[in-house]
């Protein structure tokens, strides 16, 4: 799997929350560590980390890419993402993400990923 497609792919079915497709951009057996707000997690099943995504994303009733960015670092790719969201139907929310890949034949081996947390967003005049 390409370096660029891989990236674009895993950003695009993020963006769209097509939970099958980001599944079909991990290798079954993805290493993956996520350092949240509240701590570290750590995954090394690709329906487990499918299923963690899922939980941020899957329910919100607005969900707009604000942002991203993709760039190789080293033998690595870095991709970013920020994204406006609803969660409980009334506070709109900012969240945003920074992974570092590494690649295979199978996709996407291992992430690193480092999280904002979901932040109220400001309104201009705060």
């Amino acid at each position: 799997m390409a370096e660029s497609t891989a990236s674009h792919d895993f950003l695009e079915h993020l963006a769209a929350r097509d939970f099958a497709g980001l599944a079909s951009t991990l290798s079954p057996d993805v290493q993956v560590r996520l350092l949240l707000p509240r701590g570290l997690e750590e995954y090394s099943d690709r329906d487990a980390v499918v299923r963690r995504i899922e939980g941020w994303f899957g329910t919100a009733s607005v969900f707009d890419l604000d942002s991203s960015t993709a760039e190789p670092i080293g033998s690595r790719q870095r991709l970013s993402w920020r994204f406006r969201v609803v969660r409980d139907g009334h506070t709109q929310e900012v969240v945003e993400q920074v992974a570092f890949l590494t690649l295979g034949s199978g996709g996407i081996d291992r992430m690193d990923l480092l999280c904002s947390g979901f932040q109220t967003e400001l309104s201009p005049e705060a």
